[in-house]
């Protein structure tokens, strides 16, 4: 139970580490990047 407890926190470090590294999600239908900590599109008749 440990050793796979373990095993699995390894692999959300690793995880964790490569969207640290590569922050870029996938492109959008339009071609775009999405980037990740852009903010929300302003709501219309907010």
């Amino acid at each position: 139970m440990s050793v796979q407890h373990k095993g699995f926190r390894e692999h959300l470090n690793e995880v964790r580490s490569q969207k640290l590294t590569h922050p870029s999600p996938l492109p959008l239908p339009g071609g775009e990047v999405n980037p990740p900590l852009a903010p929300p599109p302003p709501r219309r008749g907010s």
